[in-house]
């Protein structure tokens, strides 16, 4: 089992990044469920672009490329957070 949740998505006002969120739930390894989510959330970003303090404005250190951050959410069994930043770039 693989379910998503979209969150938010697109940029919160003009000139700033886009960025996609989604809780997701599933009863796989969580390894299976980190290349799931790259595979149909991850929108093209390169799996080694993570970012584990997602702020959700800066791209440092890739600068112009898509960064994502996977975490498990605390206190619940087989869910998880995903989410895809695509900085902008005017």
């Amino acid at each position: 089992m693989f379910k998503y949740e979209c969150l938010r998505a697109g940029q919160a006002r003009a000139y700033q990044d886009t960025i996609h969120e989604y809780t997701v739930t599933s009863d796989m390894p969580e390894a299976d469920v980190k290349a799931q989510c790259l595979k149909q959330l991850g929108r093209g970003v390169n799996p080694d672009h993570v970012s584990g303090q997602h702020g959700g404005a800066c791209g440092f250190p890739f600068g112009l490329s898509s960064f994502y951050s996977f975490s498990k959410l605390v206190g619940s069994k087989g869910k998880y957070r995903f989410i895809v930043v695509e900085p902008y770039t005017g």
